[in-house]
C-alpha cells in the first residue's frame, strides 16, 4: 500500500530526480512499480534523517555512527537493495553502465566499517535489471530482478546466487514470453534450503 503523505513531489521519469533531505525527521517515499501496468502496485518506504552535527549536552550521536560511500564508476550507476550479512557486513546491489555498454548488475560486499571486501559486475549483451537481494545462510547472496539478454527481449525473471566469495554460483532464467516482460519481485531462502 503507498503513502498517502509522500513527502517528496511524484515523477513519473524513468530515472527521477536526485531528492535531498536537509532537515531531520521521517520523510514517507511512494514507490510505484510497474506504472501504468495491470500489476502496478505502490510501496511506502520510511528514510530517517538524522542531524549528527547538533551539540547538546551530553551529545546524543544514536543512529549517527557508520558511514558513507560512493560505489560504481563514470557512467550511469544506482543501488537498488541493500541488506546486512550474518556477520553485521553488508551487502550493496545495483545497476552499473560504467563497465559496459549497457546496464550490468553491480554487487558489493562491504565490512561494517565501510571497507570494500569484493565488488563483482554481472551481465550479458543487454540490459540487466536488480529489484531484491537476500542473504543466505551461508552467507551468500540470492539477486532476483530481470534480463533482456536472452529469449525475450522485453525481458525474462532473473535469479541469482551468489556465494560469499562473491563468485556466481548458479542463475537461472524464467520467463512466460510476455509482451510486457517477466520481473522477478522477492526470492527467499525456504527452511529446507531451498529458494522461492
Amino acid at each position: 500500500e503507498g503513502c498517502t503523505n509522500s513527502n517528496p513531489g511524484n515523477s513519473a521519469l524513468q530515472n527521477p530526480p536526485t531528492v535531498i533531505f536537509n532537515a531531520p525527521g521521517i520523510y514517507n517515499i511512494n514507490l510505484t512499480i510497474d506504472d501504468g501496468l495491470p500489476t502496478q502496485s505502490s510501496v511506502c518506504k520510511q528514510v530517517v534523517v538524522k542531524n549528527c552535527d547538533i551539540v547538546v549536552d551530553p551529545p546524543d550521536t544514536t543512529g549517527c555512527g557508520g558511514f558513507q560511500f560512493a560505489l560504481g564508476g563514470q557512467a550511469y550507476d544506482r543501488a537498488s537493495d541493500v541488506a546486512a550479512t550474518t556477520n553485521n557486513e553488508v551487502y550493496v546491489a545495483g545497476i552499473s553502465r560504467s563497465f559496459s555498454s549497457s546496464d550490468d548488475i553491480l554487487v558489493t560486499r562491504l565490512t561494517a566499517a565501510g571497507v570494500i571486501v569484493w565488488s563483482r559486475i554481472f551481465g550479458n549483451t543487454r540490459q540487466e535489471i536488480i529489484r531484491k537481494i537476500t542473504p543466505t545462510a551461508d552467507g551468500g547472496l540470492l539477486i532476483v530482478g530481470q534480463t533482456k539478454s536472452f529469449a525475450n527481449i522485453n525481458g525474462d525473471m532473473l535469479c541469482m546466487k551468489v556465494g560469499a566469495n562473491g563468485n556466481l554460483l548458479w542463475s537461472k532464467v524464467l520467463g512466460l514470453g510476455s509482451a510486457n516482460g517477466d520481473l522477478g519481485m522477492d526470492i527467499i531462502e525456504t527452511t529446507d534450503g531451498g529458494y522461492a
